[in-house]
């Protein structure tokens, strides 16, 4: 498996479970980039998720006794799942855990994060290869570049969003452009 498959089969495991997570935190740790979350199960708060960059594994602390058992079941549960190799590093052998699912969560909630910042500043779209592309103007929000220069702009945008799918691209923020007045 590639890395992208591993995060996205952690990925599954999240939604099969019901697994999300609240009141993320990032933070610059000894060792590299720090974490705290709150874990939810079916939405309810099950764990506190915390990872202090400093090397060694996340800890994952239920609330209550009560939730230890249900966080020990599913940790089961996830450890239960085949055993797989990544391609990158041949000759090891990995097991799911409840850590790389959060790390997967993590991610998965900061790309989120990033692409509702960024498709409100600019044209988001997806290459053939699957890569993620920006075009914006100046860095200007859209609705700013709007509000500025009207009919012009709108015209411009529309104009761009065109070319792009001419070339076989996918426009992704076509739900927000509608919602400033971009009929596309």
């Amino acid at each position: 498996m590639t890395k992208e498959e591993v995060n996205q089969k952690e990925l599954e495991l999240a939604k099969d479970n019901n697994l999300t997570i609240k009141n993320v935190k990032l933070f610059r740790g000894h060792d590299g980039i720090g974490l705290s979350c709150d874990l939810y199960m079916n939405n309810k708060k099950l764990a506190y998720c915390f990872d202090d960059a400093r090397g060694g594994e996340m800890e994952i602390s239920a609330y209550t006794s009560i939730l230890r058992n249900q966080l020990n079941d599913l940790e089961v549960k996830i450890m239960a799942q085949p055993t797989y190799s990544r391609d990158d590093l041949t000759g090891i052998t990995f097991r799911h855990s409840l850590e790389n699912i959060v790390n997967a969560l993590t991610v998965k909630f900061e790309e989120d994060k990033q692409y509702r910042k960024d498709s409100k500043k600019a044209i988001v779209y997806k290459k053939q290869d699957g890569s993620t592309w920006l075009v914006s103007w100046k860095n200007e929000a859209l609705a700013m570049l709007i509000g500025k220069r009207g009919d012009k702009a709108k015209t411009m945008i529309k104009d761009k969003c065109i070319f792009l799918e001419q070339q076989g691209y996918i426009v992704l923020n076509k739900d927000y452009l509608i919602q400033i007045g971009i009929n596309v």
